[in-house]
């Protein structure tokens, strides 16, 4: 009998592909501290990790560990090195591109039309104006959509916006190809540079590494326009959020939207402060239908290696001279 440990509460109905084979599943159903999940995983096989820190201390608690799987594409909350090390598999998923572009587009579209702001201010703010001249947003129709990193994601979120009429611009390792760019308008590569002096609106959904650490620091956020839109959907890391504060705070950027943050899930007290900084709780895969997808999807991962000896979504590849994978 396989068994399987989730860090967190789960969808169930998720789970029944696992079930039907037969194999033990712990999944709390509530939310556990970490030392009572390292206590309850020692006897198991595969972890499934959201949020939840899979260091050497975790792995060398489970002896009995073949597989990692994340939730979602991000694998910085793993210690890749050391489980290729000790010949554990590492998987990601992408099950979670459609709906996480979907989410960033709806974030772009209304923060910069002002609807989560004035949706607060008409709780909290007795008699706030209405008007003509009040609570305006900015129109997204002609703006300028800066996207750094162009990964299926990226390339979701430009496609729904180019459906606002705007014009996408990215940063990328690479070129998304000719094919590509026209699919998305004409999209083009630009510097960093350039993408953040030129963009009313920086959209972020790169990964964690050491490029991206504080990508967006006092230097670059200089450099955009003090009208520019800024959003993170990325990682939290991404920005230096003290930096960030300290820009706002000088009346600089119209508005902000983040999904993900520094120290989440703490939130600097600056930033639920400021009435154009929109803020969610890292939920850009969260409906119901999706998150069933992301638990199956996990579970797929774990069925193909155990009963078929191969993972599509393997991240560490450096492993696989360890093992008999296809």
């Amino acid at each position: 009998m396989r068994k399987v440990l989730f860090t967190h509460p789960m969808i169930e109905s998720g789970l029944k592909e696992m079930q039907d084979l037969g194999y033990e599943i712990y999944c709390p159903k509530e939310k556990k501290p970490r030392a009572e999940i390292i206590a309850a995983a020692k006897d198991y096989e595969a972890i499934v990790c959201p949020v939840f820190k899979v260091d050497q201390e975790v792995i060398d608690a489970m002896p009995d560990l073949k597989i990692i799987c994340t939730f979602g594409k991000g694998f910085d909350n793993v210690d890749l090195k050391y489980a290729t090390e000790k010949g554990i598999v590492v998987a990601n998923m992408h099950a979670v591109d459609e709906v996480t572009a979907e989410f960033g587009a709806v974030l772009v579209a209304s923060t910069m039309r002002n609807i989560p702001q004035t949706n607060y201010n008409l709780r909290t703010i007795p008699g706030l104006p209405w008007g003509p001249v009040a609570n305006l947003g900015h129109s997204l129709r002609g703006k300028t959509l800066g996207v750094i990193g162009m990964g299926r994601i990226g390339r979701g979120v430009a496609k729904r916006l180019l459906a606002f009429g705007m014009n996408i611009i990215y940063y990328n390792r690479h070129s998304v190809g000719a094919e590509l760019e026209g699919f998305l308008g004409g999209a083009k590569l630009v510097s960093l540079e350039e993408l953040l002096r030129t963009s009313d609106a920086v959209f972020i959904n790169a990964p964690l590494n050491d490029e991206s650490f504080h990508m967006i620091n006092e230097e670059t956020l200089n450099m955009m326009k003090d009208d520019a839109y800024l959003f993170n959907q990325g990682r939290g890391q991404i920005i230096d959020e003290p930096a960030l504060i300290k820009h706002l705070q000088a009346g600089k950027l119209a508005g902000v939207g983040l999904d993900v943050f520094e120290h989440e899930p703490n939130i600097a007290p600056e930033l639920l402060e400021m009435r154009n900084v929109v803020v969610t709780a890292h939920m850009a895969t969260g409906t119901v239908e999706d998150k069933a997808l992301m638990v199956a999807t996990a579970g797929r991962n774990i069925i193909d290696y155990f009963e078929h000896g191969k993972v599509p979504n393997l991240v560490n590849k450096e492993v696989l001279p360890k093992l008999n994978l296809k």
